[in-house]
């Protein structure tokens, strides 16, 4: 308890208190004793005053009077209590510079005449010693106040003096100096290389401005040279846990070269230390030398560990420093035997607590004991002082030389105690200088997997127009039945090189107006194989992605948004959520009110729970577990356990993502590490968590090693029930009462359409089993279910190959029908940005593409050089595949050739797909001769047009030769449909049929109405029919709006991108030929499904190689985007469009798939697409010719 300073001051009047007054007594770091002290205050100040006033009428010979808050000066006390003539002196205070004025009674005016140096004449003076000691000294006098500084003349060349402070009566360094002339000069000769740190050369580099994020990865994958100055912050690091007595081996040790130099080394303590925003989370406090004060210094000769002394000899070879804290509290004595002590930065090399070392040659730090307390002690060889000029006996010019070593750095000493430790830039941030880099990692074991670094480099010194920006729109329909309210809104975009550098430059609005706070997502390479992060160009800006914000779009309503994407930044997002470590080997992430956290358990960071608003804990636990080739009942799933990492990699206003990554384990033959696994979780505001899985091979595999792949997710709380035609579990939290949906979007495993011969078949494994009667758990992945299966013991795994698989949780679905919840994550609302124009304007640019695509591709088809490839004038394949839907759009567009011979290589093509007379088409397709597959590109189309062009130009022969062909065909179809409910490709086969079979039926009865020939209303009853069928939400269509491949697909298991786009472009064609409205729209699919790079998805929208990567999808997919009139529609389409200059032909004549998909797997079948992209994009063509005579 501290007493009230009493002043000998009158004080006219005494404070009040009242009801009012509040009841507060002196506050730390708050000026004045508090309201509850003001009167004892002023009455104690006034019986000073009267002390003193007694005291001085005591002393006749002398008159002394004091101030007062009536007399400010004391010379009216003065002039009224002395005779004219006389000298009265005038008390000033116990720290003024002067004790007493001396004042004249002049007849009644005051006239100083002298003054008296006070005690404030020296306390207040900065003060300059020839040795510390006299400075103490000076200390105890009180003559330097607590808390006040003092400069020590330095015996050095380095500096001048040392600045030190009163510390509680105890000199300590303050770590400042006055640099030396010698000093100033060695830093002009160095100024362009001078090192901050362990020989970094960084000077120059320092001035630059650092925005342009090059690389956010793990420190293994870092991008290797650069011309340019680079800043490295390491974001993320995750030491192991302690497995050995000394935690030695678990440091995290790491140096970072440029061209074989070392520039900079960073040192982390053990234990499951963390770095995450910033902060560091360990086991440590943080000192830096300025917090320190050196208290002692001991010899050694080397050789000796147990002999030290105070005093310096000649025999000494190792000098031993030690510092305790400079505000005299004890640091702990504990860690024996542990490296306790670190420098983060790496200048004093770590070593184990305690003993003093052996004669070494470098210097290094540790924990020592010191008064029965612990300390930081530095041990060096003397010759390292004695090169700097030192003498090894000056003890006070060993404190200069630790404490200038020591100036930049950090040392973290163990506490036990788990703490987190803020204002370490310094140790987060390395400058590179250019050149070529590699980092070293120096610890006894361990790996690089764990740091997750951002490099930043150098920004161009050129002028930026801040007011520019670059205009982009789309619309976003909900087509579903389902309202989405507050719910994640995703915009498709691709940005060219250098125009946004960052997301903090983009606004978003509606046609309201309305501003929507939106976040940057980067994409990935729609071929996992390439591990390619698509989201950012060389120069750290935006490249291609995803916007996000979150809006409302009810049932059937459209939403049309703009994005301004400036040069500069415009939003200032303030607080965003960041990854929290909560514990050791606990992370943690929140966003509105859902917390989820990570647990590092078996090395492997893996999601353990989730939290909801209402502070419920859910047990929920997401990884990732791999196969070997013992087959025991299923019992031989092991879980990744290698290298594992876990970064925060976005986080705004939108959503949080987060990325794990860990390795496979050896599990019989496998070899340790074979497989990858990547999971990001996107964690969105309003209980929305998206959860994506990579799964990719390090090394090729041979055959009967690897027999799955999946992923586990563990529901510990409750055997929560799982509806498996939706591979969705759904359950309502009893405390919040907020229903639960989470359901596998996607997963894949190897398909063939076209058999094993071709490629592997690897089963999908999608189903949910009961650990215990309280717990559910969740697979997806594949997985073989026999040791025996022939694509196990005959396919082995290629290098790079990857597999995908998808959930999606809400935790606050508005649904409780497990159908419904799927459906409604699958058409959440999607948009693609592109150029602002009127999407009939895209249509005509897109056709004139088309165009040049089919004229180009056909002049090669039919010419030599195709010949090799089946093509080439006269060839069979030639002429069994020939796109005669192309003779059509030449015959429209230039004139070339008649209907008549049109008509005739139509007949002669379609003999070759068993139907020697196009009259009897029909009854070749009901006994199997004719199949859908081959006549919805061959003869469908061709028949569809050839009798629209024969009625525009008044051919009857070919019209009605045509006309009886369509209602053979189309009669066909009735009578199969009437036996099956449905259509097949095989017109001989029983069975409703697929998807795709069933549309190019209900486009054949749609043309038997075009034509006039439905006198029985048969056609069109099938029409419906077909229609109805392919909509059943038990079946084709269980899922609003996507059609199925098989009606009874799963729909997880079972995305078939090809098929179900070539479905939905006969079902248009379908609808165009009935002139009917399309009853249902697969839009969001299209778009969902799309690449912003152009092209799809297609590891993770179709099963099978022998399909991925195909043109043929692209051409599909042309036709519902035109006839969608969609502004989004049609910015998809084209990019898309573009990948036929980029990616179609890489070999002359070859076509491949487009990004590296195998399109070798399909066989000799390759060679089709060519002729059927033509068809495709010819039939689009020709409808749009006939739709814009319409407009004219």
């Amino acid at each position: 308890m501290s007493n009230l300073q009493e002043s000998p001051v009158w004080v006219d009047g005494i404070y009040q208190l009242t009801e009012e007054t509040p009841v507060l007594g002196k506050q730390n770091e708050v000026p004045g004793d508090g309201p509850a002290n003001i009167q004892a205050q002023q009455l104690a100040n006034r019986t000073k005053y009267l002390k003193a006033m007694m005291e001085s009428i005591a002393d006749g010979k002398e008159h002394t009077f004091y101030k007062t808050a009536s007399d400010p000066d004391g010379t009216i006390a003065g002039i009224q209590g002395t005779d004219s003539g006389k000298v009265f002196r005038v008390a000033q205070g116990e720290a003024e510079v002067f004790a007493f004025k001396y004042y004249l009674n002049d007849s009644g005016t005051a006239v100083i005449l002298t003054a008296l140096l006070g005690r404030g004449a020296i306390i207040n003076n900065v003060r300059e010693y020839p040795t510390l000691t006299l400075a103490q000294n000076d200390t105890v006098a009180g003559n330097i106040l607590d808390g006040t500084k003092c400069w020590v003349t330095n015996s050095s060349d380095s500096s001048l003096a040392d600045e030190y402070i009163n510390n509680g009566g105890t000199l300590a360094a303050t770590g400042r100096a006055m640099p030396s002339m010698t000093a100033l000069d060695t830093l002009a000769e160095n100024a362009t290389s001078a090192a901050t740190e362990a020989g970094q050369a960084l000077d120059v580099g320092k001035t630059g401005s650092y925005s342009r994020l090059v690389y956010h990865g793990s420190v293994e994958g870092m991008k290797a040279s650069s011309q340019r100055f680079r800043k490295i912050i390491i974001d993320t690091i995750q030491t192991a846990l302690a497995e050995d007595a000394t935690h030695s081996s678990r440091i995290m040790d790491l140096a970072f070269n440029v061209n074989g130099v070392r520039i900079a080394r960073r040192v982390f303590p053990p234990r499951g230390a963390q770095i995450a925003s910033r902060t560091l989370y360990s086991h440590s406090s943080v000192y830096r030398i300025s917090d320190l004060k050196g208290v002692q210094v001991r010899y050694t000769d080397g050789t000796n560990t147990s002999d030290t002394s105070e005093d310096y000899s000649a025999e000494a070879k190792m000098v031993l420093v030690k510092y305790v804290r400079a505000d005299n509290v004890s640091l702990p004595l504990n860690g024996i035997q542990y490296k306790s002590v670190l420098d983060m930065k790496g200048v004093f090399n770590p070593e184990p607590s305690y003993p003093v070392q052996l004669e070494r040659e470098d210097m290094t730090v540790s924990m020592g004991g010191y008064n029965g307390a612990g300390c930081i002690q530095f041990f060096m060889p003397v010759s390292i002082l004695e090169d700097s000029g030192i003498s090894p006996s000056d003890t006070r010019a060993i404190y200069n030389f630790v404490e200038n070593k020591a100036r930049h750095s950090v040392f973290s000493y163990w506490t036990f105690s788990w703490t987190p430790v803020t204002g370490i830039d310094d140790v987060l941030t390395v400058l590179v200088p250019p050149g070529a880099m590699t980092v070293d990692f120096l610890s006894a074991e361990g790996g690089l997997g764990g740091v997750i670094v951002k490099v930043y480099e150098e920004d161009a010194h050129t002028e930026v127009d801040v007011g520019e920006f670059l205009r982009l729109s789309c619309d976003v329909k909900n087509t579903s039945t389902k309202d989405y309210l507050n719910y994640p809104v995703e915009l498709k975009v691709r940005f060219p090189p250098g125009r946004v550098p960052s997301q903090d430059c983009l606004i978003l609005t509606d046609h309201n107006g309305v501003i929507y706070p939106c976040q940057f997502a980067g994409a990935t390479h729609p071929n996992a194989r390439f591990r390619s992060r698509l989201g950012y160009h060389p120069d750290g800006s935006l490249a291609a992605g995803s916007v996000f914000c979150m809006a409302d779009i009810p049932a059937g309503q459209t939403l049309f948004f703009e994005l301004r994407a400036y040069s500069t930044a415009r939003n200032t997002n303030g607080s965003l959520p960041g990854l929290t470590p909560a514990g050791v080997g606990n992370s943690q992430i929140t966003v509105d009110g859902f917390t989820l956290k990570f647990t590092l358990q078996n090395d492997v960071w893996s999601l353990s729970t989730i939290t909801d608003p209402a502070t419920t804990v859910h047990r929920v636990a997401y990884g990732s577990w791999v196969c070997g080739s013992a087959f025991s009942a299923g019992f031989y799933e092991r879980p990744f356990d290698r290298g594992s990492s876990l970064r925060l990699i976005n986080t705004g206003p939108v959503f949080t993502e987060l990325e794990t990554v860990a390795f496979s384990p050896a599990v019989d033959s496998l070899p340790a590490k074979a497989v990858r696994s990547v999971i990001r979780y996107r964690l969105f505001r309003n209980g929305k968590l998206q959860i994506k899985t990579v799964h990719s091979m390090e090394v090729g595999l041979p055959v009967s090693v690897l027999s799955g792949v999946i992923t586990r997710m563990n529901f510990g709380d409750a055997e929560y029930p799982f509806d498996k035609p939706s591979a969705t579990l759904f359950f309502t939290d009893a405390t919040s009462g907020d229903n639960w949906g989470v359901s596998v979007i996607r997963v894949n495993g190897d398909q063939h359409r076209d058999g094993e011969t071709y490629g592997p078949l690897r089963p999908v494994y999608v189903t949910a089993l009961s650990p215990t009667n309280t717990s559910r758990r969740i697979y997806a992945g594949w997985k073989f279910s026999k040791q025996d299966d022939s694509s196990f013991v005959n396919w082995p795994v290629n290098d790079g190959w990857a597999w995908t698989v998808e959930h999606w949780v809400d935790m606050k679905v508005d649904l409780t029908d497990p159908q419904s919840i799927l459906s409604k994550a699958i058409n959440r609302p999607v948009g693609f940005l592109g150029e602002s124009s009127y999407p009939s304007v895209i249509v005509r640019k897109i056709l004139s593409e088309i165009e040049d695509h089919v004229d180009g591709s056909m002049d090669w088809w039919y010419s030599g050089d195709a010949k090799s490839m089946g093509g080439g004038s006269g060839t069979s394949r030639t002429f069994s595949y020939a796109p005669v839907t192309y003779d059509i759009l030449r015959y429209l567009r230039d004139g070339v050739g008649s209907l008549d011979t049109i008509y005739n290589r139509l007949a002669a093509i379609a003999s070759v797909f068993g139907v020697p007379t196009l009259g009897d088409i029909g009854s070749r397709y009901l006994s199997g001769n004719h199949l859908l597959q081959f006549a919805s590109r061959i003869t469908v189309p061709v028949l569809h047009w050839l009798y629209r062009v024969a009625v525009l130009k008044d051919n009857t022969t070919v019209r009605d030769n045509v006309k009886a062909a369509i209602k053979s065909f189309a009669d066909a179809i009735v009578t199969h449909y009437n036996a099956n409910g449905g259509v097949n490709l095989n017109g001989s086969a029983t069975g409703v049929g697929n998807s795709n079979s069933n549309a190019t039926g209900l486009r054949i009865v749609a043309m038997g109405i075009m034509t006039g020939q439905d006198t029985s209303g048969a056609y069109l009853a099938t029409y419906n029919g077909i229609e109805s069928l392919l909509m059943n939400s038990t079946g084709f269509m269980s899922t609003e709006n996507v059609l199925k491949e098989g009606a009874n697909d799963t729909l997880t298991s079972n995305w078939w991108l090809h098929y179900q786009v070539f479905a939905y472009n006969n079902y248009l064609f379908g609808c165009t030929a009935a002139d009917k409205s399309p009853a249902f729209d697969m839009r969001n699919l299209l778009i969902q499904s799309a690449s912003p790079v152009g092209g799809f998805d297609e590891v993770d929208y179709c099963i099978s190689e022998s399909r991925r990567g195909g043109f043929n999808t692209l051409s599909f997919a042309a036709y519902p985007m035109i006839l969608s009139k969609s502004a989004s529609m049609m910015n998809a389409l084209s990019a898309s469009i573009k990948l036929f200059s980029t990616e179609y032909g890489p070999q002359p004549g070859l076509p491949r798939r487009y990004f590296g998909f195998d399109g070798y797997q399909a066989g000799a079948n390759t060679a089709t697409d060519v002729a059927f992209v033509a068809t495709t994009f010819s039939d689009l063509w020709i409808d749009q010719y006939f739709r814009q005579r319409v407009l004219a």
